[in-house]
């Protein structure tokens, strides 16, 4: 083979060579964006999850409070009804819920 072919075939390998190495990179920022688009996606998704669990999370807490307002409430109406039934304590006498159930 003469020698300016085979520097020919050399420089056409390398530059061979080049246009893989540049396709393989081009190949890995797509993955590389792909996988960032999964990430983001996948993160979006566990924060959708979790405000959905908060969410959840809040609507029994609320639930809870209700009741125990509602519970507040019914004690209160208890008690002023107890007054009314009690005479008024002097200044020695103290009532306790314990003394109004005893």
């Amino acid at each position: 083979m003469p020698q300016p072919l085979a520097e020919t075939l050399l420089r056409l390998k390398a530059q061979h060579t080049k246009i893989a190495d540049i396709q393989r990179a081009l190949e890995n920022v797509h993955t590389q964006n792909s996988d960032s688009e999964l990430n983001w996606k996948l993160k979006f998704e566990s924060a959708a999850v979790e405000n959905e669990r908060l969410f959840e999370k809040l609507r029994g807490e609320n639930a809870d409070l209700r009741k125990a307002l509602g519970d507040a409430y019914k004690y209160i109406d208890l008690m002023k009804r107890a007054q009314v039934k009690m005479p008024k304590a002097t200044k020695r006498e103290t009532v306790t819920i314990e003394n109004l159930f005893a």
